[in-house]
């Protein structure tokens, strides 16, 4: 498709990203219940006098978890460059770009959303919230940079952003 300027192809493709907005949407949210129930948990319950864990298990998993948060961008922006012509002469399918921008931006979600689940996890077996805090913010935090967005999309496909 041809587009006489970016604001007409962003108009077009924006109600194409609806749904994977709202998915989006359901994931941050859940991060966010997910932490004011486990930080609601760990207040009113006190630790129990007989529980011990280890240093390194909470430390462990939650380098684990900021891999998994660097290593969604890095997933998301593979998958999309897959979809673009590597000769720079051949115009990207629309199509074919925005089917691997949604498929990339779910895979990323959805290993935000694990590194958010180890990081409660962490939270509850350590029964030390920070942790978990630390950890749901910078995944709320990624989730927020990685937004699916029409003007990026839009960019991706006029050639002018780079995945």
């Amino acid at each position: 498709m041809e587009f006489k300027n970016p604001f007409e192809q962003e108009t077009l493709l924006a109600p194409r990203l609806l749904a994977l907005r709202r998915l989006c949407t359901v994931l941050a949210v859940s991060v966010l219940l997910l932490l004011v129930i486990t930080a609601f948990l760990l207040s009113n319950n006190p630790r129990p006098a007989s529980f011990y864990l280890p240093d390194a298990v909470p430390i462990s998993l939650t380098l684990f978890s900021m891999i998994l948060i660097l290593l969604s961008s890095r997933l998301r922006s593979a998958i999309v460059r897959r979809a673009i012509p590597r000769n720079p002469v051949l115009k990207p399918e629309t199509e074919t770009v925005l089917a691997a921008y949604k498929r990339g931006t779910l895979v990323s979600f959805l290993l935000l959303e694990t590194a958010a689940l180890i990081g409660i996890g962490v939270a509850l077996v350590s029964w030390t919230l920070f942790y978990g805090l630390i950890l749901c913010i910078a995944v709320l935090f990624a989730m927020l940079t990685r937004w699916p967005n029409a003007a990026q999309l839009g960019r991706i496909l006029r050639g002018r952003s780079v995945p």
